[in-house]
């Protein structure tokens, strides 16, 4: 997570991590990182893990949803992004340009990235 906030190359955007409960290393961890960027949101689920990846994803999006609320901010892209790929942080966020400019245009946009 440092790595990435320190080389992203695009500054509007803000990472919400998926943690379990049950998992207290990982949350610290976020959370440290957290105060070194402020884009850097974890959000701890509902239930302890593991559970499906689609369970994660679900609470990560409504704690995004909450933190819109509370913040103000709305955002116009969700880029989704698992934990085995982290080799490919700094190309998906390179999409997030190409994104930015087809939301002027479009209401959805989908574009295949491979890991490389």
């Amino acid at each position: 997570m440092i790595h990435a906030c320190k080389t992203i190359q695009y500054t509007n955007y803000d990472f919400f991590v998926g943690v379990y409960p049950n998992d207290p290393a990982t949350i610290q961890k976020v959370e440290e990182v957290g105060k070194i960027f402020s884009n850097v949101h974890a959000i701890v689920t509902n239930r302890p893990g593991p559970t499906t990846k689609a369970d994660n994803l679900n609470q990560v999006f409504e704690g995004m949803m909450k933190y819109e609320n509370v913040s103000g901010k709305r955002y116009d892209i969700i880029i989704g992004h698992d934990v085995v790929c982290l080799q490919t942080v700094r190309n998906r966020c390179r999409y997030a340009r190409i994104f930015s400019a087809l939301t002027a245009r479009c209401d959805k946009a989908k574009i295949k990235m491979g890991n490389g």
